[in-house]
């Protein structure tokens, strides 16, 4: 398993004219500035979004909105392990992943357990789901067992029904392999990217406006993270986060301090 690099140090960088940033490199050290909820714990320098047991939904937003609406960039390395119970229909263990969400419902916003990933049912939020179990089925009409995807219902309460994709990639690593892994997502020019790894190009390219399709606070919203498990489960870890603006001309690099 590779080794990170876990300072204990929370960063709040801000600057004239600009909107509110944070590095999250030891989560016990920023317990003050973010919330967790439901099976979500700080444990050390992680955050557990869901433990390795069945039943679990849980959530972690950082407790200072921030500035969405003209732009952003966000990276967060993960580790999900542990994998136990059932099989999905192509015999595949663990579930069942879990979502960056952007959200102007609630900073106690949670979503119900297994499929629904814990950001099912929250309205005025778009999700990138990070999914590990094959659900044909159950109202999500997935198309394989380990995908990323886009999902928004605009103001109204989000789905995890493929439906309501705006971007959906197949062809992505094995997230549950125990190994750690990085997603960046970047937002600019009304076009949000999805990176996994160390890919060269985005695994997801999506329109959308921000502005108009969420109902936001002066263009900012609540950032953060759910997960989920039901007869399947795995044990689901961030281990950094960070988050800024995208300076203009450089999409895909955040200006973290």
């Amino acid at each position: 398993m590779r080794t990170l690099r876990l300072l204990p140090v929370l960063v709040l960088a801000a600057t004239v004219g600009a909107r509110a940033q944070f590095e999250v490199y030891n989560f016990s050290q920023a317990r003050e500035r973010v919330q967790a909820i439901g099976s979500t714990i700080i444990q050390g320098s992680l955050a557990v979004l869901t433990p390795a047991a069945g039943a679990q939904a849980g959530g972690l937003w950082y407790r200072e909105k921030q500035s969405v609406a003209d732009g952003f960039s966000t990276q967060f390395s993960f580790r999900m392990s542990q994998t136990g119970g059932a099989s999905d229909e192509n015999g595949n263990p663990g579930a069942d992943g879990f979502a960056f969400v952007v959200q102007n419902s609630s900073i106690a916003a949670l979503g119900g357990t297994g499929h629904r990933l814990g950001y099912e049912g929250i309205p005025n939020s778009v999700a990138v789901e990070f999914d590990t179990w094959y659900n044909p089925a159950q109202g999500c009409d997935d198309p394989n067992g380990m995908h990323v995807s886009v999902q928004t219902r605009g103001v109204a309460p989000n789905s995890v029904n493929h439906r309501y994709s705006l971007g959906v990639a197949t062809d992505i690593p094995n997230l549950e392999d125990g190994s750690a892994h990085t997603a960046r997502i970047d937002y600019r020019d009304q076009t949000l990217r999805v990176w996994i790894d160390a890919a060269r190009e985005p695994a997801i390219t999506a329109k959308i406006d921000l502005a108009k399709l969420l109902r936001l606070d002066a263009g900012r919203a609540w950032v953060g993270f759910t997960g989920a498990s039901a007869a399947a489960w795995q044990q689901i870890e961030l281990t950094r986060w960070t988050f800024g603006d995208v300076e203009p001309g450089t999409v895909g690099r955040g200006t973290i301090r």
